[in-house]
């Protein structure tokens, strides 16, 4: 069974020779539904399968573009294209689409003869069948594109909710802070010293989120700050148990910002879960206290369990007994590593925690087994970029190891970590990536699609959001 999908939107599946029918039917516009002389299409063939949904589809559905001066290249594809998806393994699958505006253009210019299409080629004897897909997959940005990444919808994985205070936020919280005093106790430096330095700038937010009223504040501010950042699902997560200075118990904190969240996606339409974290400092009673609160408040906004703070100065024995649990409960479980600490400490998280998700996890780059090994068992990293040169991983974000690790297959999303200590944005990390390392398109939606494959979200909500990232990234 193959796929057909066309510029339409509509999509078939059926037998090589049936989708054959198909396009011939879109491209000469035969059918009720499509009166154009010549509908453009977007050939999708992958690996066989038995069935076919929705959400089975834009699972595997990974665009890629054909713009401008490779759009010579189509006209020889479709028997090119079907020849490769014959001969892949079961484990990968190949598209190629036809914009009409390009093809316009090039006709226009003569690049492509007027006649030509995917009807009129012929499958080639022998195929260069990695030239023919970097070609295909190959987008360039403008600058006004790259000025819109901001409307551009984004998923977030990897968000601290009590890093994430915007000064006006703290100004109501705080009614005597001036800006530059904002600045100089939420913001951090350019560069901390290490990552247990950069962990002490989170102390101010802390401080000021021990009240019902505070937490609802800095959770909304949040929603809105994701909201116009083009955000439209994120999981934020807390340590409860950093917020009962002034008596709240764990409970009522999380109670107060789950009701929270409820009220930010009603507010601002973003999709939000929320994890709960223990921390590296934390005894074993406590680790179980928290992994119980995302137990007990299952089926609300509470998604997911994780384990945050300095890797390197606590090891992992107090908290085995919590993700034990977890995973017999059936809890989604992400745990920081591989960032203050080398691969061993990813290593030792994957063997006693067992997450399907790794925070940053940058350093695992540096074995080249373990690479293998989280690719393999498709586990996720949540890379954060500023934050990884804030904390002194790399010098400076050239020197970021990201590109290897994406280029390696391994699934990967982009996110911010610390808003307000990084002082920044998801949009600025994506533009960062485009000056720094040429990212188009391509890669961060690649990066998107993998975030939500790998979000603590259910089918339903999945399927939704990749087909609003589809059709605004198209």
């Amino acid at each position: 069974m193959y796929i057909l999908e066309c510029s339409d939107g509509s999509y078939y599946t059926g037998s090589t020779k049936d989708l054959d029918q198909r396009m011939e039917q879109h491209q000469s516009g035969e059918g009720a539904n499509h009166t154009r002389k010549r509908l453009p299409v977007k050939l999708v063939y992958y690996e066989t399968f038995s069935r076919i949904d929705e959400a089975f589809y834009r699972e595997k559905l990974i665009q890629k573009w054909s713009r401008k001066k490779k759009i010579a290249l189509i006209n020889r594809q479709f028997g090119e294209l079907k020849q490769l998806a014959e001969c892949q393994n079961d484990s990968h699958f190949r598209n190629a689409a036809l914009d009409s505006a390009a093809l316009d253009s090039a006709r226009a210019a003569g690049d492509v003869d007027n006649d030509a299409g995917f009807d009129s080629a012929q499958p080639a004897s022998t195929v260069d069948h990695e030239h023919n897909l970097s070609s295909l997959s190959e987008v360039e940005m403008s600058e006004v594109e790259m000025r819109d990444l901001s409307n551009l919808p984004k998923i977030e994985l990897h968000l601290h909710l009590d890093c994430s205070l915007s000064y006006q936020v703290v100004k109501q919280l705080r009614p005597e802070i001036t800006e530059a005093e904002y600045r100089q106790s939420f913001v951090g430096p350019p560069k901390c010293t290490d990552l247990k330095d950069f962990l002490t700038r989170a102390r101010a937010g802390i401080e000021v989120m021990q009240t019902e009223a505070a937490l609802r504040l800095v959770t909304l501010d949040l929603f809105e700050q994701l909201q116009a950042d083009g955000v439209i699902y994120a999981e934020i997560r807390f340590a409860p148990l950093l917020h009962t200075e002034k008596g709240l118990t764990p409970e009522a904190v999380v109670a107060a910002i789950n009701d929270a969240t409820a009220e930010g996606i009603a507010r601002t339409g973003v999709q939000a879960g929320l994890i709960l974290c223990t921390l590296r400092s934390y005894s074993e009673e406590q680790s179980m206290q928290t992994v119980h609160l995302v137990e007990q408040f299952a089926g609300t906004h509470v998604v997911g369990f994780d384990i945050a703070g300095d890797e390197a100065g606590f090891p992992i024995d107090a908290h085995i007994k919590a993700f034990q649990y977890a995973r017999s409960r059936h809890i989604p479980c992400t745990a920081h590593a591989g960032e203050a600490c080398g691969a061993k400490s990813v290593w030792d998280t994957l063997e006693y925690f067992q997450p399907s998700r790794i925070g940053h996890g940058v350093r695992s780059v540096e074995d080249p087994e373990l690479m293998d090994y989280l690719k393999a068992r498709q586990i996720h990293l949540e890379i954060c970029p500023a934050s990884n040169v804030q904390t002194n991983i790399y010098d400076q974000l050239k020197d970021h190891r990201l590109p290897e690790i994406y280029r390696s297959g391994i699934s990967m999303s982009i996110n911010t970590d610390a808003r307000t200590i990084t002082d920044v944005t998801l949009t600025e990390e994506y533009q960062h990536l485009h000056t720094i390392f040429h990212w188009q398109k391509e890669e961060l939606l690649h990066c998107n699609m993998e975030a939500i494959s790998h979000a603590f979200a259910t089918e339903e909500v999945k399927a939704d959001l990749r087909l609003r990232l589809l059709a605004a990234w198209q």
